[in-house]
């Protein structure tokens, strides 16, 4: 969901780590900001990824290239000049509509897939190292080495927000990988940085820490502490939904931490949630999937799948499709 944090994640956390708003400076390749998301949905195709990449078209969920075989891959991430994934091995660039390899820069760490903006690619990795990679040649424009594992960073108003394993947190500059703040942590980071509004970010701890945090300077705006630890959150406008690791669904103002709503699953609930229409769509890594209106709480319905997950479900054109814990693109059915 190798090597020693690969190794150490899926025992903490039994799933696959699987979204933020950015910005960055201009490039002859703009475009995006492009986010890991697995199912990564576009106009005409759905990327999955977990043992491998594939591409299925949208339209009949057609499966149209599968590349990378038998290896372990992070969230694809689809930007205007290919499909990036980072794996246990190092970070490739494939083809949009072939699956070819374009470029890989390898890796004797894991390599987790990066956050794009403006053509150039954000990667953090299991050695703590911070690349920033030109998308359309693989060329590094700049490293900097970190103490601990570092994820995919959030990136807001030229700052890279990144953390993971050394239980602290920086802010970087996007142009230079110059550290402009460091901030100590309770615990280390359950997953990603998520951008929010008002120049924030929200950062989730294996303390059970939900923290909003000053891209600027680092400071803490709110912070709240719940029972079990909280995955990296989706965050909406002025909500953020987040699972637990205790089966519970919550939803909080993201200007000042309150409690809006929450709701028990029973079962784990390790992924970013989904929002489409007004809905909340969530699924546990056992195969439940459960859907709430977005505002009130309200559950939709709730159904059983027979098979384990390993992201979070989506809706795609009236249909729920989810990735397997094989690596497979699966259609659920949904209650009427």
């Amino acid at each position: 969901m190798a090597t020693a944090v690969w190794v150490c994640m899926k025992r903490r956390l039994a799933v696959w780590v699987v979204a933020c708003l950015a910005v960055s400076p201009p490039s002859a390749y703009g475009g995006g900001p492009y986010y890991p998301e697995n199912p990564n949905v576009t106009g005409d195709a759905v990327y999955v990824s977990a043992i491998g990449v594939s591409r299925y078209e949208r339209e009949d969920l057609r499966p149209t290239w599968h590349a990378l075989a038998d290896l372990e891959t992070f969230e694809p991430v689809v930007s205007a000049a290919a499909v990036l994934v980072g794996s246990t091995n190092g970070l490739y660039s494939l083809d949009l509509r072939t699956g070819k390899i374009q470029w890989h820069i390898t890796s004797t760490q894991p390599m987790y897939s990066p956050v794009v903006a403006d053509g150039v690619a954000y990667v953090g990795a299991a050695d703590g190292r911070v690349r920033a990679v030109h998308v359309k040649t693989g060329r590094i424009l700049w490293s900097r080495q970190f103490d601990g594992w570092i994820y995919p960073p959030a990136i807001v108003e030229r700052m890279l927000i990144l953390g993971g394993g050394g239980g602290r947190l920086h802010g970087v500059h996007a142009d230079s990988g110059t550290v402009a703040w460091s901030k100590t942590l309770s615990q280390e980071l359950v997953y990603r940085p998520v951008a929010a509004q008002n120049g924030r970010v929200v950062i989730t701890t294996f303390s059970g820490d939900v923290i909003a945090v000053s891209v600027i300077d680092g400071k803490t705006i709110w912070k709240v502490t719940d029972p079990t630890p909280g995955f990296s959150p989706l965050v909406r406008d002025d909500h953020l939904y987040m699972g637990t690791f205790g089966g519970v669904l919550r939803a909080r103002h993201v200007m000042d931490g309150r409690l809006l709503w929450t709701q028990q699953l029973e079962e784990k609930l390790p992924f970013v949630p989904r929002l489409q229409d007004g809905v909340v769509l969530i699924g546990s890594d056992q195969g439940r999937v459960a859907a709430f209106s977005a505002i009130a709480g309200k559950l939709l319905w709730q159904h059983e799948q027979p098979r384990a997950l390993a992201a979070n479900p989506v809706m795609v054109d009236g249909r729920i499709v989810a990735v397997s814990d094989s690596g497979q693109l699966v259609t659920l059915r949904q209650p009427h």
